[in-house]
């Protein structure tokens, strides 16, 4: 879960600079 909870990390700080 740990890992799964990073990739998603990556995902919405990708996600969070797109949206800003």
């Amino acid at each position: 879960m740990e890992r799964r909870k990073r990739k998603e990390a990556k995902f919405s700080n990708r996600i969070r600079e797109t949206f800003d």
